[in-house]
């Protein structure tokens, strides 16, 4: 089935194939850590790592060009952190170079991140895909807490989330956040709840722009990486089981029905939000 969806206010479209939802259930409850253990997916992207490429010619191109060229004769998930690898003064037009054969994926990419002239940048595997970032940043991503927060959510919802899985997704560059938010509406099914006005206050803006291609992907990987880019660590979700009034075709009628909702706000508002006591003592 194809998903398309298209915005007529920053003539965005959306094109994306849909697998449908896996019925296996989780055995446990999603972890709440940024970078979760390692998962099936995981564990593809680091047997992928340790594959030798047969030929590696790149003489002084683009760093965005030379990911690119990994994603197409590997088929690999990329994501390059983009924000903290300029904070440590590489870009994307920063020129690489590596002329390499029978070379391992997982030292190409170090060769190339090390061509760039810096010795900050390296490579992670989470969420399915290989993520490109600085030391720095990695250490915070394992000190921070959420996005996905599970102790504050619906196991079920989660379970039912983390297991559909998307052929391909492509965001271009001059996505808003608002509309990413929006696509994952589309393709979940579920309600999805911004307080924009609190992630004004926290300085997220809803024009933020965000990017990916990825493939054969979760859609919390999805979120995560939409997130990760849109609010620099300070966003988060909870899921959880709502009551609404929807219409059903079947009856001719509105009938309450029980619906999946999805919120995203600051870590520290959702935080606030579900512990805070729901009477006061005078």
């Amino acid at each position: 089935m194809v998903w398309m969806a298209r915005h007529a206010a920053g003539g965005l479209i959306f094109i994306i194939l849909l697998s449908g939802r896996l019925m296996a259930s989780p055995t446990s409850q999603p972890v709440t850590e940024a970078i979760p253990p390692a998962s099936s997916e995981d564990q593809k992207m680091e047997d992928l790592l340790n594959r030798p490429v047969p030929s590696v010619r790149l003489p002084g191109v683009a760093l965005s060009d030379s990911m690119d060229f990994i994603r197409d004769i590997t088929n690999a998930n990329v994501y390059v952190d983009w924000k903290a690898i300029e904070l440590a003064g590489v870009t994307e037009n920063t020129r690489t170079t590596l002329l390499a054969t029978n070379i391992p994926l997982r030292q190409a990419f170090k060769k190339i991140l090390e061509s760039t002239g810096s010795h900050a940048l390296e490579i992670h595997v989470m969420h399915g895909a290989i993520v490109v970032s600085t030391i720095l940043s990695f250490a915070d991503r394992k000190a921070q807490k959420g996005p996905y927060l599970a102790e504050l959510s619906d196991p079920t919802l989660a379970a039912a989330m983390w297991d559909t899985r998307l052929p391909s997704v492509q965001l271009p560059p001059t996505t808003k956040f608002a509309d990413a938010v929006d696509f994952l509406r589309d393709i979940t099914g579920d309600d999805i709840l911004v307080d924009w006005n609190k992630l004004k206050a926290a300085g997220i803006d809803r024009n933020n722009t965000v990017s990916l291609v990825l493939h054969d992907v979760r859609v919390s990987s999805v979120l995560y990486f939409i997130l990760d880019q849109a609010g620099d660590g300070k966003l988060g979700y909870v899921t959880e089981l709502a009551q609404e009034m929807r219409y059903d075709k079947t009856l001719k009628m509105r009938v309450s029905k029980r619906v999946g909702l999805i919120t995203i706000s600051t870590i520290d508002d959702l935080v606030a939000s579900k512990t805070e006591p729901t009477t006061r003592p005078n």
